[in-house]
């Protein structure tokens, strides 16, 4: 008798145990909607900025040692001999461009050539109306026989004009980027 006793406060403690465990197997866990949102929501933030900052690039654009901005700036040209009665218009306006950019820049111009030198201006790399370049460059852009009346425009990556015309109001060619 004495083993039965122990027999059945063993089976019932099993039993219990088993009753207790299947109950907490059957409840479900309920999911917090808030909680997965804000992961939804920090994912698609993450991704947003990373792919912002990829296809952000930043290009920087030097003239005489100046950021190029909405500001105009002047050109310097050759001074005329003084014997020169002529001094309409210059033959010839050559504007010295450094670019910088992390990424591939293309740079291209209807109006005049662009020479593109090594950064150390030891080596002429090219000469023609549009490059594309992934460094530092610096380019020449020449304009021959420029008309007063014009606007002469150097375009990069499709987004950024950078504008060359004559101001009545200074009396000297600018150049600012539009």
């Amino acid at each position: 008798m004495n083993h039965e006793v122990f027999l059945k406060a063993m089976t019932q403690i099993d039993d219990e145990l088993i009753v207790s465990a299947s109950d907490m197997m059957q409840k479900p866990k309920k999911k917090n909607p808030f909680l997965i949102f804000s992961i939804a929501a920090c994912l698609t933030l993450i991704c947003g900025i990373a792919l912002f900052s990829r296809f952000s690039a930043t290009v920087e654009i030097s003239i005489y040692d100046s950021i190029l901005s909405n500001q105009t700036i002047r050109v310097d040209l050759p001074a005329p001999a003084e014997s020169d009665i002529r001094v309409s218009t210059p033959e010839l306006i050559s504007i010295p461009i450094q670019i910088n950019a992390d990424r591939i820049v293309h740079m291209s111009t209807k109006d005049g050539t662009i020479e593109v030198y090594s950064p150390d201006y030891s080596e002429l790399l090219y000469t023609g109306q549009s490059y594309q370049s992934k460094e530092l460059v610096y380019i020449q852009w020449k304009i021959e026989q420029p008309n007063i009346g014009k606007t002469y425009t150097l375009i990069i990556n499709n987004n950024i004009d950078i504008s060359l015309f004559y101001d009545e109001t200074q009396k000297c060619w600018t150049i600012q980027k539009q």
